[in-house]
């Protein structure tokens, strides 16, 4: 999912098109992705052709354009992904260090209930805000933080997007929990965590330039030893 007019980072470059540690930030996670599997790419409608010249090197590659929602381009993505699928992933490119690990442990989770996504507990002290003061602290026990890549049987994201097709949606397994499903959590990683403002692609290019210079794989998210170049 590479769709999003990033208008919270604002920019003159779309978020997922913006260079971190030499490469487009969409390329670091459709890298391991690809690995897994065959990667549909769903970008903004005017992006398309770009995308497609930039990818025309890699095999198992479909790019196809977003639509104003996040379901509809969920749904466009779907419809690109072969029949012979039965396990799709719908991962966010603006989480850039994907581990292969955690692709694997969202594939296999799936299959219990047809939907799996990775969580992180919540592990700062939570507020509720009236104005500008707080009003009380929420309980944070039970509560988690969802990730991508987000797992589905194939059928069920097909209901998803079929069944909701008006909801604006924040994340497919949302879209699950409205159909009475209940999507089977799996540990997340720290490192996976979304690029949504400056802060998080300083912090995001610090990290991504110790991959590079050092090619270092003993991390978890380290999925692959790679330059810019690659």
């Amino acid at each position: 999912m590479a769709a999003g007019a990033s208008s919270r980072m604002g920019g003159a470059v779309p978020k997922q098109f913006r260079l971190l540690g030499g490469m487009p930030l969409y390329r670091w996670s459709m890298r391991a992705l690809h690995a897994w599997g065959g990667v549909t790419l769903v970008v903004p409608e005017d992006s398309v052709t770009m995308v497609r010249s930039e990818c025309a090197e890699l095999a198992r590659i479909r790019v196809v354009a977003g639509g104003p929602l996040r379901r509809d381009s969920v749904a466009r993505g779907l419809a690109a992904v072969p029949e012979e699928a039965a396990t799709v992933l719908v991962h966010d490119a603006a989480r850039p260090f994907l581990a292969a690990s955690l692709i694997r442990r969202v594939a296999d989770a799936c299959e219990e209930t047809g939907m799996a996504l990775p969580v992180l507990p919540v592990a700062d002290t939570v507020k509720r805000q009236e104005g500008h003061y707080a009003a009380g602290t929420v309980d944070r026990r039970g509560l988690m933080v969802a990730q991508t890549p987000q797992a589905c049987r194939r059928e069920v994201l097909a209901a998803i997007v079929a069944a909701l097709p008006d909801r604006e949606l924040t994340d497919e397994a949302q879209g699950a929990e409205l159909l009475g499903i209940r999507p089977r959590l799996v540990p997340g990683s720290p490192f996976a965590f979304k690029l949504t403002t400056e802060g998080d692609f300083v912090l995001a290019e610090a990290l991504a330039q110790w991959v590079v210079h050092t090619g270092s794989d003993h991390a978890d998210w380290m999925w692959v030893r790679h330059t810019p170049a690659d």
